[in-house]
């Protein structure tokens, strides 16, 4: 029952993810640094724990209540003992219980990265065929006509261009100064043949005038 359970566990923590190019990765749901966190404090408590063992099953550093059991009767002696051997009892299973997780993450870590690293090394293989592919472009023999060509062609697009402003584009600034010339002139003569014709006319009443 504990295996099946703790394989469930592990089976939670990764996802496999297909992918269209690459083979299924493995991604963990929690993040590596909290499982990394999560294994070093169950090191450090295993650890505690084996040396706690170690102690006592080698008489060393007794507790207090045993250490003061010498003036007590034997049976509060023996109930001391029991309470401490079953508490060991409790630590040893403790103990192999943590170890039996570590090792389940261990592996889990392994799969992990041994999944990670076949993927970036797909990706870097993909990577360095698109650089193949795009340096063969790039130096295709094609490529110096093409360029001939994209030369050519933005030298007519700018000859065309300059025809466009010479002929359909308004008027340049040497036009606009002779037609200013122009309308300057023909307005001094327009002001001129007034002013003759209104002397004329005068001189015309004045004829009538004297005749009568």
């Amino acid at each position: 029952m504990d295996t099946q359970r703790r394989q469930t566990i592990i089976n939670k923590q990764a996802v496999i993810i297909p992918t269209e190019d690459c083979p299924p990765v493995i991604k963990p749901e929690v993040d590596p640094t909290v499982l990394m966190a999560q294994l070093i404090d169950k090191i450090a408590k295993a650890e505690e724990n084996e040396k706690f063992v170690h102690g006592t099953e080698s008489g060393c550093d007794p507790p207090n209540d045993i250490g003061t059991t010498t003036m007590k009767p034997r049976s509060f002696l023996l109930q001391a003992i029991q309470r401490e051997s079953d508490k060991v009892n409790h630590l040893k299973v403790e103990n192999l219980e943590l170890k039996q997780e570590l090792e389940q993450y261990q592996r889990t870590l392994e799969l992990i990265m041994s999944k990670y690293r076949e993927q970036m090394l797909n990706l870097l293989r993909k990577s360095k065929d698109c650089c193949q592919s795009i340096m063969s472009q790039h130096e295709s023999p094609n490529r110096l006509t093409i360029q001939s060509d994209n030369v050519q062609l933005s030298n007519q697009l700018q000859d065309m261009k300059n025809a466009y402003e010479n002929t359909i584009s308004p008027t340049s600034e040497t036009l606009m100064l002779a037609q200013r010339e122009e309308l300057h002139q023909l307005m001094v003569e327009h002001e001129t043949l007034v002013e003759l014709y209104r002397i004329s006319k005068k001189y015309a009443l004045n004829d009538v005038d004297n005749q009568n």
